[in-house]
């Protein structure tokens, strides 16, 4: 797996501590994270409520928001951008503060990838 290669490669040439370095390489966008509440997303602005019917077709289609990421032309981003009209959905703009509204828990509900990443840094904790 990528992640262990490169946890395997930081740890030999930093010499750091290997339990303290823990990777996280997001095989995915950033945006594939916003798809775990398609309702929460749709109503950060008022005109985006139109966009609820396709983003949760896109959604529908995979078994996570996750695996949202076959073609440039659906993956997250392009599916955010063509949905999320008036305004336009900025990924700089938008993405933290609707990220921010869904909540780590609800995304870590349905991203199970990033879930685990999360449990590891929490484990470190004391």
């Amino acid at each position: 797996m990528l992640n262990s290669a490169f946890h395997k490669n930081i740890v030999s040439e930093a010499k750091c501590r290997p339990e303290r370095f823990i990777p996280y390489i997001q095989p995915y966008e950033f945006e594939a994270l916003l798809f775990s509440d398609v309702a929460t997303l749709v109503s950060y602005e008022q005109n985006w409520q139109n966009a609820s019917t396709g983003l949760n077709a896109a959604l529908a289609q995979v078994n996570s928001p996750e695996h949202i990421n076959d073609r440039p032309e659906t993956k997250p981003a392009a599916q955010l951008e063509r949905w999320l009209r008036d305004p336009s959905y900025r990924k700089l703009q938008h993405g933290p503060m609707v990220a921010k509204q869904i909540g780590l828990s609800q995304i870590e509900s349905k991203c199970a990838f990033f879930a685990a990443w999360l449990k590891k840094l929490r484990a470190l904790a004391p």
